[in-house]
């Protein structure tokens, strides 16, 4: 069971694989639990009913429950949605990649949206691992090994996955594990970490060709300006 306190700290995000905690859960799910005041963190992780209100966050519109594990949850900063990985394939229609999504719910209308698609609104080939998002909400990364989710004439390898961008806004996905001139990483990349204004991406990196004179054969840490496009090795 993981938790996660909203910024208004008046929400509590739960992931928990307790199947009993709603009627009609299958377990392996994220919920909300939602009261005035925080005070007894330990009442809201057994989930008393008399603490404040449980919601199912991993369960589409219609209110019904995920098929499949979710987890990873993040509050946005206004608290009031819930970004989360899912595998579950009912809870957007059109969901057929048999993989990892990036879903937001919308605690308030119950709306559920897929953000791991690409630019034209296309669902990923391949799975979702990791994400990150700004403070805003306004720009996400994550790990994919997705073949289809920009059209820069560059295929990802079997099971390398590299690190995108998204502008929620716009729609564009962007590789972030890439070089200056957009060359690909030759190795996996992996733990995207988004900077709280959404201008940088750090992650790591196995890759040799990111920047000049990478010769260690070892893992490094990179950091990408989204708004230069300039990568640096951190370390």
């Amino acid at each position: 069971m993981s938790t996660i306190i909203g910024t208004d700290g008046d929400d509590l995000l739960v992931s928990t694989a307790e199947n009993d905690v709603l009627i009609g859960s299958l377990g392996n799910d994220v919920y909300v639990v939602q009261h005035d005041h925080v005070t007894v963190v330990e009442a809201y992780t057994t989930f008393n009913p008399e603490m404040g209100d449980v919601t199912l966050a991993s369960q589409n519109t219609a209110r019904a429950p995920a098929r499949g594990g979710s987890f990873a949850p993040y509050f946005t900063q206004d608290g009031q949605s819930v970004v989360f990985l899912s595998r579950a394939e009912n809870l957007v229609i059109f969901d057929s990649n048999a993989s990892r999504d990036v879903f937001i719910k919308n605690i308030a209308t119950g709306d559920v949206t897929r953000l791991s698609t690409t630019s034209l609104g296309q669902q990923a080939n391949r799975g979702v691992s990791a994400f990150s998002m700004s403070a805003d909400g306004q720009t996400m990364a994550f790990l994919s090994t997705s073949t289809n989710l920009v059209a820069d004439g560059v295929q990802n390898a079997i099971n390398e996955p590299d690190v995108f961008v998204k502008n929620m806004q716009t729609g564009q996905v962007t590789r972030v594990s890439s070089d200056g001139l957009g060359g690909k990483a030759d190795d996996v990349s992996f733990s995207p970490v988004i900077s709280a204004d959404g201008s940088k991406i750090a992650f790591a990196s196995l890759a040799s060709n990111l920047v000049e004179d990478d010769t260690n054969g070892s893992i490094d840490i990179f950091v990408k300006d989204l708004m230069t496009n300039t990568l640096t090795r951190v370390c």
